[in-house]
């Protein structure tokens, strides 16, 4: 730059009189001297060099810290485990109340900030259209999709905190079978709230939802008659969480259906057939049909009916005692009750028949047959130690006399 700083001080002393051809070689000698045009590329390649290496630096720092971060959390989790071991009523009651006003603080206190948040963000962009806005307007918070969505996520995650008490109180039977279910029911509820609030308030902001309804009418009729059936299910799943008619395990018979439980959806119950076949029946099944729950059966009844010969109708009366008596001192038999019984029930030329009865104690499929299968043959034996021998019914006659 001293060169032309030079000539310039010279123009001036010269009154303004000065060759232009001189000036020009001038100035293109002094920039030629300054400035080397070689040299840009160069620079715009240092350029790029540092921002690479800056990207590399940042990358490497937050994988390392990843490493960091991990390397840690492995060497803490055998120590935390280790406290909550050896502290139970830390495991048990601390931790979930603190999951408890931990998910209370998040959805009364973070979540509608953050909510107003993304209202004041999305009122920036051309997705504020989408729920009631228009180029010239601004529409409030609480007449935003997000302040639809405030309320029902809100009481979502206050029941899902909640929820951590019962599974403190019965962590075994509550966790295991109807917190998922629950967390489920939870969350469709918030859903169908949701939708609602927000058609309301589309309403109010201008938005015609009922021409987007209309026009889409076939539609919203098919998708009716579909979640009627979804719904049907859910809800029925939801009313036996409460009235439970049926619990896993349990041998129960609705109409045509019949098997031990296995598993309880929110829409659908599965249960294990005599064959072991799964079955998959509907929620709603249980709500239009009558339920018979074998294994909550106190007893099951037994009734079986024995032919004598009518020569030995006199010695009825003492076989009948002693097979009552036999009935009364097998453990398997509920007596609480009625007592058993054993009568004369019927008398035909060719034979007399003996009716017993008596209620069995639950038991399993295996020990029900047996112990039906004892009585029977302690019966024949007492009947055949009196003398009496067993009689043939009129239709075993008939059969006989047919065959020969």
């Amino acid at each position: 730059m001293s060169p032309g700083l030079s000539y310039r001080s010279f123009s001036w002393s010269s009154d303004g009189k000065v060759d232009k051809s001189g000036a020009s070689e001038v100035s293109a000698s002094s920039i030629g001297s300054d400035v080397d045009v070689s040299n840009s590329g160069g620079i715009g390649n240092d350029w790029t060099d540092k921002v690479k290496e800056a990207w590399q630096s940042a990358v490497d720092a937050v994988t390392y810290s990843e490493q960091k971060a991990k390397e840690i959390s492995a060497e803490m989790t055998p120590y935390a485990q280790q406290l909550l071991d050896s502290h139970p009523y830390l495991k048990n009651v601390v931790v979930p109340i603190g999951w408890t006003l931990t998910g209370t603080v998040v959805a009364w206190v973070v979540m509608p900030r953050l909510l107003r948040r993304f209202h004041k963000y999305s009122l920036q962009t051309p997705a504020a259209l989408l729920y009631g806005g228009t180029s010239g307007e601004r529409i409030s918070y609480e007449k935003s999709i997000w302040g639809a969505l405030e309320d029902p996520i809100r009481y979502a995650i206050t029941f899902m905190a909640f929820s951590q008490i019962a599974v403190m109180v019965a962590p075994t039977t509550i966790a295991s079978q109807y917190i998922a279910q629950a967390w489920r029911g939870a969350v469709i509820l918030s859903f169908v709230w949701f939708l609602h609030r927000w058609k309301t308030k589309s309403e109010a902001c201008g938005v015609a939802v009922q021409s987007i309804l209309t026009v889409g009418g076939i539609g919203g009729v098919a998708t009716a008659f579909a979640a009627k059936d979804v719904l049907g299910n859910v809800l029925s799943g939801l009313s036996m969480q409460f009235s439970k008619p049926f619990s896993l395990g349990d041998t129960i018979k609705a109409g045509a259906v019949e098997g031990q439980v296995v598993e309880m959806g929110l829409t659908t119950t599965s249960l294990l057939n005599a064959e072991k076949f799964p079955i998959l029946v509907p929620n709603s099944l249980f709500s239009s049909q009558a339920i018979v729950n074998k294994s909550r059966a106190q007893w099951r009844a037994m009734v079986s009916k024995i032919p004598v010969t009518v020569d030995d109708v006199e010695k009825i009366p003492q076989i009948s005692n002693d097979i009552k008596s036999m009935l009364k001192s097998n453990p398997n038999i509920y007596l609480g009750k009625e007592a058993p019984y054993c009568y004369l029930s019927r008398i035909e030329s060719s034979f007399a028949e003996l009716t017993l009865g008596c209620n069995l104690k639950q038991m399993s499929k295996n020990e029900l047959y047996s112990t039906e299968q004892d009585i029977l043959l302690q019966s024949v034996r007492i009947i055949k130690e009196h003398g009496a021998r067993l009689g043939i019914t009129s239709s075993q006659g008939y059969s006989d006399n047919a065959g020969k």
